[in-house]
């Protein structure tokens, strides 16, 4: 029992470091990459992705760290820079001190609500892979809502459904750096599971308290970073 006080207090104290109406960005986005190159390139300073995701807010407070040194970056990494700005820029206008920061992103749907806002928007994607006489047909569709309320609540959902068909199909995805999955449907050469990813946080004084469903990534490796889920 002291050890699991101990522990908890551990990790309240750890995540009351970061920003309040925190929401976690899904490890595969765009951002990442982006901020290690520009670490690498001495852009930035301080950056800490030993443990991923990251909040919205911590990666907007490294891009607002990057806005004076746009002259420094190619003309290719300044328009994905100002691409991601567009992302963020309800953090970064919040951050800056915005008492009523608005997006600029297109979203379904982007209403304000009580001292937040909420975001929603439609997950689709199609794909088709060939490899050597293996074919593949991938769909995805979904549901993504995330957003910020009461000033100390952040939340996050993203629901998508996956079907997968061709003779190429690895469904426990053993070949792959993709995480393993449960398959609803297996029948010959067609396949279905579901992704589900969730997180509601409180900002609750020094501490933050977070349940949450997410991929995780911590370390460092010389062929990819130790993944759990």
């Amino acid at each position: 029992m002291i050890r699991f006080v101990f522990i908890a207090c551990f990790l309240l104290s750890v995540s009351g470091l970061v920003f309040s109406q925190s929401t976690h960005m899904p490890t595969t986005h765009e951002v990442y990459p982006f901020l290690k190159r520009m670490e690498a390139k001495q852009l930035l300073t301080g950056y800490r992705d030993a443990a991923l995701p990251l909040s919205r807010r911590q990666l907007a407070k490294n891009l607002l760290t990057l806005d004076s040194k746009r002259d420094s970056m190619t003309r290719y990494e300044r328009r994905e820079y100002e691409f991601l700005k567009e992302e963020f820029q309800y953090e970064m206008s919040s951050l800056q001190g915005d008492p009523e920061p608005s997006e600029t992103r297109w979203h379904l749907l982007s209403q304000p609500i009580t001292d937040g806002i909420l975001n929603l928007d439609l997950n689709y994607a199609i794909r088709y892979q060939k490899s050597g006489d293996d074919k593949i047909n991938f769909r995805g569709q979904g549901l993504k809502i995330y957003g910020y309320a009461f000033k100390d609540v952040g939340f996050y959902f993203n629901w998508v459904d996956y079907r997968e068909s061709g003779s190429g199909l690895d469904p426990f995805k053993l070949n792959t750096p993709e995480r393993g999955v449960v398959t609803t449907k297996n029948i010959g050469d067609v396949i279905e599971y579901n992704n589900i990813d969730a997180q509601l946080s409180y900002q609750l004084g020094s501490f933050e308290l977070s349940i949450e469903k997410l991929s995780n990534q911590w370390g460092f490796g010389r062929n990819g970073r130790v993944i759990f889920s």
